[in-house]
Formats: C-alpha cells, sequence, structure tokens
C-alpha cells in the first residue's frame, strides 16, 4: 500500500481498465500508456478509449473503444468480461476472485473466447481462449478442472464455458468436455457426432447436429434438458443458468427449462429472428429487421435495449449484463455492474491518487473528483453525496476513506468493526490511511487519530508519537514518518512489520504492505523488514538511484530515478514480471497479487496508439477544442483545456511514431 501524504500527479496503484464517464475523461497526455501485471482485485486493459457511461440506479450502460486494432470479439462471464483485439491479444475486466481476469502472460492468436461461472453465494470464474492453431488456452476458477485443458487437445474450433465446466467442438464434429460432472455435465451423450456448435449453461452442457437436431445432457432439475419433443431444424442454440434456447430455421425462438423470471416467455411480438443468446436468467434476441428484444430476470436493466444501439455486429448474453458490438470498433455493454464488468474505468487526467484494496480500487482526479471501482459488496464504492471533492483517499478491506479539503474525513463500505466510524470533531486532517479493518488520519498538527478494530493494536498509537508528516496503513499496521525522518511502527508484529531496523532515520518515503514494511532513504536506497517468506524483504542486489516504493501483500516494487522498475516477491500471479513501457515509469503501486505502473508514451500525440499520427488523432483533438477543464483526450500539454498548443505538439508528430 501506498504512502498516503504522496501527492505526486498520478500515483498509480490501481488494477483497473478505462472507466468511461459521462465528462468522458481520459488518462493524461504524460501517461497514456498504463499498464498493470499480476492478479488484481479487478482487472485492466490499458488501451480503452472513453466513449460514454450512464448508470441510474442498477441499470448501467457503458461503451469503451481499444485504440489501434479495436475488438474483434469478446465474451460475458458471471461480473466480468472478455474480449479480444485485432491482434489476437486478451483483455478482460471485473470480478477477478479466483483468478478469472488473469489473462496468461504472452497468450496471443487467439480467435475466440468463452467465459462462464456460477453464483451461488459467490461468484466464480473461468474462461476459455481458442487460439488460431486450434489449441486452447483456460484461466480463473480450477476447483473442479474446468481449466485443466485435456493434453494434446488439437482441432478445436468452438469453445463453450459452463458453470465449472468446460467444452470443446472438434473439426471432426465431436464434443470433448472436462471440469465439474456432478451432473455428467461433462460427459458427452455416447454416439454423439457431427456437432457443429456446443453451449454451456451453469450445469448443463448443449449440442447441434449438422441436421438441425439438438442433444442436452446435464442437471435437469428445471427441464433444461428436455429438449422439446420433434425438434428439429434449428440453426443456433443458447444455454443459461437453468434453462436452454434454440432457434429455428424459419426463425421462431424457442425456449426450455426454468421460466420462473419469464426467460422462456418469448414475447408473443417477437416475429421472426436471426440471433440468439441466454444469460444466467434472461434471454435475448435479434430479430430480422435488426433490432433487439430481451425477456426475463430484469432487476439490472439488462432487458433495457440501450436506444440508439445502432449498427451491431456481434452480441452476448452474460450473466446479468449484454456486450454488444457496433460496426465502428465499439463495445456497448448494458445491465449489471457490481463488478465493474460494465464499465471499464479510467484513471482520468491527471489523476492525484489512486489506491488498490484487494477488491476494489478508489482515487481522485486532478479537479477532485472521487472515483471508485471494484467489488462493491459492502458499498464501498458507493460514494457519498457529501463527498464531492477530495484531496488524498485511502482503501481497506472493504471500506473507503476520504479527506475533504475542509480537512473533514468520510469513511463508508463494511463497518462491522467501527472502521468507518469517523471520531466526532475529527478537524484539520491533511491525509488519511486504512489497514484491513481500520482506519487512519494524519492531522495538521502532526498528531494521529485512529479507529476501528484494535486487535492488534494497530488504533493504540504511541503516546510519545507527534510531529507526523506521513502515514501509512496496511493489514494490523502502521507507519508514521517524523519531521525529524524518523520511522515509527505500531500494531501487529506477528511477522516483525513493525519492528523497525535501529538507527533508521531520514527516511522520505514508507510503504506498508500486508506482512511487511518498506521505506527509501535519501540516497535511493530501499530498507525493507517483516515477513520475508517470499522474499519481499530482499531487494535486488545492485538496487540504487529509487526514487519511489511501493509494497503489496507479499511483494514489493521500487521506481529507480531513470524510469525503469524493480519487483521482488511472492511471484505466482506475475506481479513481479515487470511490464512493457516501464522504462518511462513515472509512478508504481502494489496491491494484493499486482503492480501497476503509469509510464509516459514514446508518442504523446498518439491518443489510440496505433504507432502513428494522423487525422484520427487529429479528429479526437477538433472534437475537443476549446473546452475548458478538458480532463479528456485531445489536452496533450495537460493544462487543463484543448487549444493550440495541443494542436502544435498532433502538428510536430505527424507521420509514425519514433
Amino acid at each position: 500500500m501506498q504512502d498516503p501524504s504522496l501527492s505526486r500527479r498520478a500515483i498509480v496503484c490501481a488494477l483497473q481498465i478505462a472507466f468511461v464517464g459521462l465528462d468522458a475523461f481520459a488518462r493524461p497526455a504524460w501517461a497514456q500508456s498504463i499498464g498493470a501485471w499480476g492478479t488484481p482485485g479487478f482487472q485492466q486493459i490499458d488501451d480503452a478509449v472513453p466513449v460514454f457511461n450512464s448508470t441510474a440506479g442498477v441499470y448501467h450502460i457503458g461503451e469503451v473503444r481499444l485504440a489501434g486494432g479495436g475488438i474483434s470479439t469478446f465474451a460475458g462471464g458471471v461480473g466480468f468480461t472478455t474480449v479480444v483485439r485485432a491482434d489476437g491479444t486478451v483483455a478482460s475486466w471485473g470480478a477477478n476472485g479466483v483468478g478469472q481476469c488473469d489473462v496468461p502472460h504472452g497468450l496471443g492468436n487467439v480467435v475466440a473466447v468463452a467465459s462462464g461461472g456460477v453464483q451461488e453465494g459467490v461468484a466464480l470464474g473461468h474462461t476459455l481462449a481458442l487460439r488460431g492453431d486450434g489449441t486452447v488456452a483456460a484461466w480463473g476458477d480450477n476447483s473442479f478442472g474446468q481449466c485443466a485443458v485435456p493434453a494434446g487437445l488439437t482441432g478445436v474450433v468452438t469453445v463453450a464455458a459452463g458453470g465449472m465446466h468446460s467444452l470443446a467442438m472438434t473439426s471432426g464434429g465431436s464434443v470433448v468436455a472436462w471440469g465439474s460432472n456432478g451432473f455428467n455435465q461433462a460427459t458427452p451423450p455416447v454416439g454423439i457426432a457431427s456437432v457443429v456448435e456446443v453451449a454451456a449453461g451453469w450445469y448443463h452442457s448443449m449440442a447441434r447436429t449438422a441436421k438441425g437436431s439438438v442433444i442436452c445432457w446435464g442437471r435437469d432439475d428445471a427441464g433444461q434438458c428436455a429438449v422439446p419433443v420433434g425438434l428439429q431444424g434449428v440453426r443456433a442454440i443458447a444455454a443459461g443458468a437453468r434453462h436452454s434456447v434454440a432457434l429455428s430455421e424459419t426463425g421462431q425462438v424457442i425456449c426450455w427449462g426454468d421460466n420462473t423470471d419469464g426467460q422462456c416467455g418469448a414475447p408473443a411480438t417477437l416475429g421472426s429472428c436471426v440471433a440468439i443468446s441466454a444469460g444466467a436468467r434472461h434471454t435475448v434476441a435479434r430479430r430480422a429487421n435488426g433490432e433487439f428484444a430481451a425477456w426475463g430476470f430484469n432487476y439490472t436493466g439488462q432487458c433495457n435495449i440501450p436506444p440508439a444501439l445502432g449498427s451491431v455486429v456481434r452480441f452476448v448474453a452474460a450473466a446479468w449484463n449484454n456486450l454488444a458490438l457496433r460496426s465502428d470498433g465499439t463495445l456497448v455493454i448494458w445491465g449489471d455492474n457490481t463488478s465493474s464488468q460494465s464499465s471499464p474505468p479510467s484513471l482520468g487526467a491527471m489523476p492525484k491518487a489512486i489506491r488498490a484494496a484487494e477488491m476494489h480500487v478508489a482515487g481522485i482526479r486532478a479537479d477532485g473528483y472521487v472515483f471508485c471501482w471494484g467489488n462493491n459488496y459492502a458499498g464501498q464504492c458507493s460514494i457519498p453525496a457529501s463527498v464531492t471533492t477530495a484531496t488524498d483517499i485511502a482503501v481497506g478491506a472493504g471500506h473507503t476513506v476520504a479527506l475533504r479539503p475542509n480537512g473533514t474525513v468520510a469513511c463508508w463500505g463494511w463497518n462491522t468493526d467501527g472502521r468507518c466510524d469517523v471520531p466526532n470533531g475529527l478537524l484539520g486532517a491533511v491525509g488519511v490511511a486504512a489497514g484491513d479493518v481500520h482506519s487512519a488520519a494524519l492531522k495538521s498538527d502532526g498528531g494521529i487519530a485512529c479507529w476501528g478494530a484494535n486487535a492488534s493494536g494497530q488504533c493504540s498509537v504511541p503516546a510519545d508519537l507527534t510531529g507526523v508528516v506521513k502515514l501509512a496503513a496496511c493489514g494490523e499496521h502502521n507507519l508514521a514518518v517524523t519531521a525529524e525522518g524518523v520511522v515509527r511502527s505500531w500494531g501487529s508484529n506477528a511477522s516483525g512489520q513493525s519492528a523497525v531496523p535501529a538507527g533508521l532515520v531520514g527516511a522520505i518515503r514508507i510503504a506498508a504492505g500486508r506482512h511487511h514494511s518498506m521505506a527509501l532513504r535519501p540516497n535511493g536506497q530501499v530498507i525493507c523488514w517483516g515477513s520475508n517468506a517470499f522474499g519481499q524483504c530482499v531487494p535486488p542486489s545492485g538496487l540504487s538511484a529509487v526514487s519511489e516504493i511501493a509494497a503489496g501483500y507479499n511483494h514489493s516494487a521500487a521506481l529507480r530515478s531513470d524510469g525503469t522498475v524493480a519487483c521482488w516477491g511472492l511471484n505466482d500471479r506475475g506481479q513481479c514480471d515487470v511490464g512493457q513501457g516501464a522504462g518511462r515509469a513515472r509512478a508504481i503501486a502494489a496491491g494484493g497479487g499486482n503492480t501497476m505502473v503509469a509510464w509516459a508514451p514514446a508518442c504523446v500525440a498518439d491518443v489510440f496508439a496505433d504507432g502513428r499520427v494522423d487525422g484520427a488523432d487529429l479528429a479526437v483533438l477538433l472534437a475537443r477544442w476549446g473546452v475548458a477543464n478538458a480532463a479528456g483526450t485531445g489536452d496533450l500539454d495537460d493544462d487543463g483545456f484543448v487549444s493550440g498548443s495541443d494542436l502544435g505538439i498532433l502538428l510536430s508528430s505527424w507521420g509514425v511514431c519514433p
């Protein structure tokens, strides 16, 4: 976790992608490239261009366009979204509790994806990726072997992801299944052949043969495997959680199985259709005239077709939301957004601060606007109306703390142990910090206020601690630096994280991990102490000239003055596989299992990151011309508005980027 008293322009400790707000704010010009590696609670892609975002109650409409090559295909799971770029690489965002958004490092040549999962108490998910050579990659929840692709599996032309099982169809028309098999959903019927399409529900499977017949197997508690007698001439199939859908050659939509929410009650006025898809408890169809219809469960607006959807080339119904790709490359997503699966968020122009916990992210734009995304199970991303702007922010395990410009503190989210019970009369705060189950504030007089759980003494501030200028917290301990550069720590010391090395003085930065602590000396030397179970307290040999540090749960990172990044410690999720572009790094941060870096672009004016500065980039700039406090793409010099100086930068860079 990062030192919350730091006010650099872009402390990027986040885990996400580009947020599309009503003001369509985007990344600042100097940070057009923002990369993350490892496992955040919610994942990021670094080339999302903001288009539009609107939320009304629980109903959400989001639009996103990828810079450069755009989107070729996509899939939606339970609370997460997966897309394939035109170059065959994959991006994913949304819920990531079981690694369903942890795209394997180096994965490419992908031509199709399928995302599945179940939600029965907690959301689980996994993704299958079909490569151009007919092989399959898988990641995410593997509790039942659904990501254990059978050895030697080749010649695959289609994949489908069920609740906790996986399907693959080969070029020979056979079906291969693996994963959970409690209802025989991963046991294709003997003799099944000449298959041309497969689909997977939460606990059942479907196949369509070349002759247009439908075969279902697996759980049949709601009749989802009771194929209507005489059903023939089928040209498409889809599977929901507990219902099945077929499209006949005549354009008729046939549904069977669970109809609790009306997901099998196609509208009488539906007419002839050309395509179908099924969410967990809703169904979507495209009419022959290009219009869309949706019916079934609609609590999060997944059945409210957005107005002016436009020319759609492909659509998919995910568990609780829908996705449609327009011909112009824009991906429109509507419905549930609980896990930000419908709104890949942006850091905004010149973010002042951004912090990451294990399951959510919060930040502050340069204008003080507070934004938050990720898991909202405890309301940690439901920003109070009273928090219009903030000067500092911190995130804990299910709660968020913000410092208002007037020196008061707001806190929201999980409060079972009082971590959001801000002390009455707390005024004059200049910084905030948050551990897992406690919160703290740095006061203008150098004192510290602390509230919440105190089982490890994390809220028992030492009586002799005064003159504090920096404060950090994570897990169940705190770090502080006094005006004299003395480092103090209190709270849990189970791993030695509060045992500050003797003689440590003159620290200019501090960072707190869950079980270890870090400090940076003026000479660029990094000091670590506490748990070293994964080598997180052993900086690389020769590490020097460090300007910034960050501590994750079990790993550490450092930014050198030359813009390069070093990372060490646990690397089970690639959090220490330093990503591309890190040679131009400007800020770093570390979360539960990820590392994030903001770096300066090689070519500032290349808005679409396609290696060229041309008319497409100019059009974006002109569309934002004259906008004050633009906070959006086009403000190349970060002066707050789009003007002639930005045009000059663009024209001087015209052509192929170096």
